[in-house]
């Protein structure tokens, strides 16, 4: 007889806390859900919080806990995991298709941004070494003008 095992999965709340807000984190969080094929909703709370209300084992919410962590635009101080799901008060509305087309837009333009901050300081690094070759080769060249002089002078 083959035994199988099962994990079961709960119901959590995982909130984080800080500035997670106008930093493409839901677009993120969402992404990670999708990815570690985690079902859930996500929405924001004020305007220091994000929920995420999922279904999942308990170490596919720990491994999400961790990769929401790691977000680089935002500053997060808290992720608190409870079992159960702990609905918003009051209750909002539905976002419509469109609107998640659109946040879904925004979110991915916030991502390309911080890609190009990125290949921004690749280029700025760059750049310096170029100085410093240049510095180099003028220095190589002063050498050459007065190893020179003095191959004159012998």
């Amino acid at each position: 007889m083959i035994m199988v095992e099962y994990k079961m999965k709960k119901l959590y709340t995982i909130t984080s806390r800080d500035k997670v807000q106008l930093v493409g984190f839901r677009g993120y969080a969402e992404d990670l859900c999708r990815q570690l094929v985690v079902e859930a909703i996500i929405y924001n709370v004020g305007e220091d919080q994000m929920k995420i209300l999922c279904e999942a084992e308990e170490a596919e919410v720990d491994r999400l806990c961790q990769l929401l962590k790691e977000y680089k635009l935002a500053e997060i101080t808290e992720v608190k995991i409870e079992e159960g799901i702990q609905l918003p008060y009051p209750v909002g509305r539905v976002v419509t298709a469109l609107e998640q087309e659109l946040f879904a837009r925004i979110d991915s333009g916030i991502r390309m941004l911080e890609n190009m901050n990125e290949s921004i300081k690749i280029l700025e690094n760059m750049n310096e070494s170029i100085r410093s070759i240049k510095h180099d080769t003028e220095a190589l060249h002063d050498m050459k003008i007065i190893l020179e002089k003095i191959e004159r002078k012998l």
